[in-house]
């Protein structure tokens, strides 16, 4: 018999990270945790939390895809983030991460009904990629990682928002940054936001 691996949450919920369900989505525990995840381990000269990425990155794509993008990382409010590099090198060991994310991340867009297509979600993923290189270049310490995200950006010279990051959004104000996530998912979701 195998026991349920659990994972308890802000709200105090426990969560079965084995069979997980919509139900188990919450936009408050989301938001906060989000809020309080930063970008690229924390190795960035100033922070960005994951919720203002998601912001960001809400906002590179079309309307109609807003909050999708705006949920792109909402499972890592649950199954946490791994930066890319450590999927890469846990994919030559056998373990795709990826599979087991997008499980939890198809939920959550199911759970707020906004399940994006195949060619929607290689829109927020192009999105996505470009806010990162964004980050990485206004953000990463001048070397090799600053000229990655150099090079990442130019990838996307076509693109209609090019500038880099105001760096008075991206402080690390966790509290700040689960207010604002808050306001753009009622916004995008169009229902009321609870008193």
């Amino acid at each position: 018999m195998t026991h349920p691996i659990w994972s308890y949450v802000s709200s105090g919920r426990a969560i079965d990270l084995i069979h997980p369900q919509t139900s188990d989505f919450d936009i408050e525990d989301i938001a906060w945790s989000l809020a309080n995840i930063m970008r690229f381990n924390g190795h960035l000269e100033t922070q960005i939390s994951v919720a203002r990425h998601s912001l960001e990155v809400s906002r590179l794509v079309p309307a109609e895809l807003a909050l999708a993008a705006l949920l792109h990382d909402a499972h890592e409010a649950y199954v946490g983030d791994v930066v890319r590099p450590v999927k890469r090198y846990l994919v030559l060991r056998g373990v795709d991460l990826d599979e087991y994310e997008g499980v939890w991340q198809n939920l959550v867009w199911l759970r707020y009904d906004c399940l994006p297509t195949k060619a929607e979600r290689q829109l927020i993923m192009e999105a996505d990629d470009l806010q990162m290189a964004r980050e990485i270049t206004s953000l990463a310490p001048e070397g090799p990682f600053r000229d990655h995200g150099r090079a990442l950006l130019n990838k996307h010279a076509g693109h209609k928002r090019i500038e880099l990051l105001d760096l008075g959004n991206c402080d690390a104000n966790p509290r700040r940054d689960y207010v604002s996530f808050k306001k753009r998912f009622f916004e995008l979701d169009g229902t009321e936001k609870p008193e």
